[in-house]
């Protein structure tokens, strides 16, 4: 029964699942009217689109090769050098590696490379701006939106 209801809300984004204006409002300046910002028939038509995208050939070609590819580069350029250093897992400077870091890099990478065709770079340890302002705008719309829910949850009327 939980997996038709998930499935449900994958395919169709019922009552259930709607976002609403002032989450929209709040999340625009990142995510636009994109799939993940919009309710209602345009979020079906983004759906209908992206569907096309994550099709089943697409995933074993294009995509998978993406992931393995940066995954490959992560373990043998990152990983693996840090962990033959005196049995630490220490970068080149001497610093313990930020697997939070290095996972949002890998992730930022891939998605750029499968959506954008492009390569952001920020794996290679590099000062990637766009990767910087990215992550800046995440924490943004994630504060403004917390605060929005927290200030929901306080300023109830009964």
């Amino acid at each position: 029964m939980a997996k038709v209801v998930w499935i449900s809300i994958l395919k169709k984004k019922n009552t259930l699942w709607k976002l609403g204006p002032e989450f929209y409002r709040r999340a625009v300046e990142l995510l636009g009217d994109g799939i993940f910002n919009v309710d209602g028939k345009r979020w079906y038509i983004h759906r209908k689109v992206s569907a096309r995208l994550f099709n089943v050939k697409n995933f074993k070609t294009h995509i998978m090769d993406t992931f393995n590819s940066n995954l490959d580069f992560m373990l043998h350029q990152i990983l693996q050098p840090a962990s033959e250093k005196n049995n630490n897992i220490e970068d080149d400077s001497g610093q313990i590696v930020d697997m939070h870091k290095i996972f949002y890099a890998y992730t930022l990478d891939s998605i750029g490379q499968i959506a954008f065709g492009e390569n952001i770079g920020s794996l290679t340890g590099k000062d990637v701006q766009f990767a910087k302002a990215f992550d800046e705008c995440q924490f943004q719309v994630l504060f403004n939106v917390s605060s929005y829910m927290f200030s929901l949850k306080f300023n109830k009327k009964n």
